[in-house]
């Protein structure tokens, strides 16, 4: 009897093992085919949920700057002169050959003009920035609000070499934005752009920061004359699309900050965006909108040299190495770089411990630097490295302030 129990308990386990090998398989198989599945799905951004995440990311960037983008209308008369030729035929007789009189005269029209651009509301107390290109020789500004609203709008202050305008506004209830830090931007970096191109208001674009320390050489999509004033230009280049009327928004990071100004594009043909287009540092925008607030004009630092970009080879602990600068070629008599003791043959390096290999980059470091600034500056001179203290002063000529046509 016991050996019948055994036998049929055995029997039990044979048949419970012959079920549960293939329910195994089974099991391990779709495992497998699972794994398989996830080593194939993308990784980054194009996951589902990431890009979920950064469509929540515009969606709150957009909402916190919304009602601090403006459209900015302004209106202004232009003198158009044409020249006239008129050509007179008189008959001749005795089959002389006919006598043609050409008479010219020059005729005067007075055309009305009307610009359309983007801006910025930086300052609760009404205060805008733009560009000035949008603005130059207006006769009339109206500004438009994000809900619709239309005010006039003075115009306090410009600097034409930066191509960068200050208004102001009369109205309750106004959002500024705020501004970050451009000088932390670097290449590959996420950024949005916002404007009214076409007059299309509340647009709102997104790209990428393609270069940074761009020149002015290299805008040559701006028909305006205004553009060809610029002195101070460093520009970052994005390729976030940007079209006329765009002129004077905001570039803005992922975290809310304003970072630039959208200056100009660059074109293949009729002004619209190929691909390329060209924004103002904020570092450069604060610095004019607080003068220009403070006391109405603009004054830039000025040192009195000449550079050019060089690599030179030169000596370090026994080594040579290479050093990327800007070698000083001429230094102006009577300037704070002859003060200091800068000589010709320097390698200027570094500005307040800030590498600098761009002309743009030491141009736009003092240029935007108040008047009686001391910087430090890093040189290699005679393969050794030392720091030079020079203190700036006010640019020769007039400053930059508003135009004459807008003064109250």
């Amino acid at each position: 009897m016991v050996f019948r129990k055994l036998f049929f308990i055995l029997c039990l386990l044979a048949f419970y093992m012959l079920l549960a090998a293939p329910a195994a398989s089974r099991a391990q198989a779709a495992a497998s085919v699972n794994a398989a599945r996830r080593s194939e799905t993308p990784t980054g951004p194009s996951r589902t949920g990431e890009v979920q995440d950064l469509s929540a990311t515009f969606r709150t960037i957009h909402r916190r700057i919304r009602n601090a983008l403006v459209e900015i209308k302004a209106v202004g008369i232009t003198k158009r002169v044409r020249k006239i030729t008129t050509t007179t035929t008189r008959e001749l007789p005795h089959h002389a050959p006919p006598r043609s009189t050409i008479k010219s005269k020059t005729v005067t029209t007075m055309v009305t003009t009307t610009n359309i651009g983007s801006g910025v509301i930086c300052s609760t107390r009404g205060y805008i920035v733009t560009n000035d290109h949008v603005v130059f020789h207006a006769k009339t500004i109206s500004v438009i609000l994000a809900d619709r609203r239309i005010y006039p709008a003075q115009l306090i202050g410009a600097d034409p070499q930066a191509d960068i305008a200050v208004l102001k506004i009369t109205a309750p209830f106004l959002t500024r934005a705020r501004f970050g830090h451009s000088s932390a931007l670097h290449v590959g970096q996420r950024i949005l752009d916002f404007g009214a191109p076409f007059q299309l208001a509340q647009s709102m674009t997104q790209g990428i920061i393609s270069a940074l320390h761009r020149r002015n050489n290299h805008v040559t999509s701006a028909e305006d004359p205004q553009i060809k004033l610029l002195s101070h230009e460093d520009f970052i280049q994005v390729d976030s699309p940007s079209d006329p009327g765009s002129s004077g928004g905001p570039l803005v990071n992922l975290r809310g900050h304003v970072v630039g100004i959208n200056e100009s594009i660059k074109s293949g043909g009729g002004g619209s965006f190929s691909g390329v287009g060209f924004a103002i540092p904020a570092r450069e925008v604060v610095y004019v909108l607080h003068q220009i607030i403070k006391t109405g004009s603009v004054q830039h630092g000025h040192l009195g040299v000449h550079v050019t970009e060089k690599t030179i080879v030169t000596r370090s602990a026994g080594k040579k190495i290479l050093v990327t600068g800007l070698h000083v070629d001429a230094i102006s008599a009577h300037s704070p770089a002859v003060l200091a003791g800068l000589k010709i043959g320097d390698l200027i390096v570094a500005i307040n411990g800030r590498s600098v290999y761009r002309i743009a980059q030491l141009r736009n470091r003092v240029a935007f630097s108040a008047p009686d600034t001391l910087l430090n500056l890093t040189v290699w001179r005679d393969n050794k490295r030392m720091v030079i203290h020079v203190r700036t002063i006010a640019q020769n000529g007039p400053k930059s302030t508003a135009h004459p046509t807008l003064q109250k």
